[in-house]
């Protein structure tokens, strides 16, 4: 946001707002898009071994967040890349345990 200021007064006289979208055009919202698509595959893949489709998943994020840093919608882009990387890389649930009598818990 930026605002004008009258030198002799010292008052605000007027007020800009720069969204990333009218400074950026549609390549900010293409790639805002393309990240919630890449986001939402590995929550629509339904097999069983999904693990490497999230690491995929979170290396294309990766790429895009790099790509378009120099755009500023990188750095949007970010939290989210790590985050997916760190969803592929952790385990998928709780591990059952074996207790001494033979019996799993949880």
């Amino acid at each position: 946001m930026e605002s004008t200021i009258d030198p002799a007064t010292g008052q605000i006289t007027g007020s800009t707002t720069h969204l990333l979208l009218f400074t950026m055009g549609p390549r900010a919202a293409g790639a805002l898009a393309a990240a919630v698509v890449l986001t939402a595959v590995p929550l629509l893949v339904r097999r069983r071994p999904v693990r490497p489709v999230a690491a995929w998943i979170g290396a294309l994020m990766v790429l895009l967040a790099v790509a378009t840093i120099g755009w500023n919608v990188g750095w949007f882009l970010l939290p989210a890349a790590a985050a997916t990387v760190v969803a592929a890389v952790l385990p998928n649930g709780p591990r059952k345990r074996r207790r001494r009598d033979g019996l799993t818990a949880v």
